[in-house]
């Protein structure tokens, strides 16, 4: 469903049964008379909007633009809990038929090519398992000595931090980070400080703490950092630029629909 909030009361004044519909399109035509609509980055409105009502002044939501930045850029620095498919090169995804299986095997503690090929008997040979676990043994063998570097710094009172969500995007945004994992990057990689630099420039443009304030010159520079994460990021931001400037320019936010939507759900999860 949708609502619909007035900027000046604050009041919802609409509730729609669908996002992209006859019930959408419907209360667009009866309300031509509005100049300026803020919504988050969803098509189904932009489309329904640009069809119905194309002179009026759109305004992209500035939570969302920014979360949608970091939640972009996170696969880029993220630097742990990283997927067993990571570790894989094309020759060993052929034997994805079995890796279930022989997945159980190896978290029971059978990680030698040896008894992995006895315990797949036929099913797979012991040369294929080799090499499909070649990877996978080397980063076993890794993985101990860290656990054993990290057991003994825990003995000499040194702890070891771990990178959370909240720290990466901590960091994406301001570019500094108490964690030395985070910091250390930053310090070495001329490319990790580029892209860093890009991300901030774009929050301070959407918090208005910036004089230059044209999205089209940081679309520009967003793509010549050539990393496909932000590249992509500002492909989308383009499609929508005039939105996405209106948000830099005109006070107005989805903040207070945001608010009216949370009440919703709470009344309808205390009428279930």
């Amino acid at each position: 469903m949708s609502v619909v909030v007035d900027q000046m009361t604050h009041m919802p004044i609409a509730l729609l049964e669908d996002r992209s519909g006859e019930a959408l399109d419907n209360w667009l035509i009866r309300n031509p008379q509005i100049q300026y609509i803020t919504r988050d980055r969803g098509r189904c409105f932009t489309e329904a909007i640009n069809r119905i009502i194309p002179d009026v002044t759109q305004i992209c939501d500035r939570f969302h633009l920014i979360k949608n930045m970091t939640d972009t850029m996170m696969p880029e620095i993220e630097i742990h809990n990283r997927r067993i498919e990571a570790y894989l090169h094309e020759q060993q995804k052929t034997v994805l038929k079995y890796v279930s299986e022989l997945a159980t095997i190896i978290s029971a503690g059978c990680i030698t090519r040896k008894i992995l090929a006895q315990k797949m008997g036929s099913k797979i040979s012991g040369a294929l398992i080799g090499r499909i676990t070649s990877s996978l043994r080397k980063r076993y063998q890794q993985k101990r000595k860290e656990v054993k570097e990290h057991n003994e710094s825990i003995e000499n009172g040194s702890k070891i931090q771990r990178v959370s969500q909240n720290q990466i995007r901590k960091y994406i945004l301001k570019g500094e980070s108490d964690n030395p994992k985070l910091a250390e990057p930053y310090k070495s990689s001329p490319q990790i400080k580029e892209l860093l630099s890009v991300c901030q420039n774009f929050r301070d443009m959407i918090n208005e703490n910036t004089y230059d304030k044209d999205i089209r010159k940081w679309i520009e520079k967003a793509k010549a950092t050539r990393n496909m994460a932000l590249t992509n990021f500002a492909y989308s931001i383009e499609k929508d630029w005039e939105a996405v400037q209106a948000a830099i320019d005109i006070p107005f936010s989805s903040g207070l629909l945001e608010r009216t939507v949370n009440k919703i759900k709470a009344v309808k999860r205390q009428v279930q």
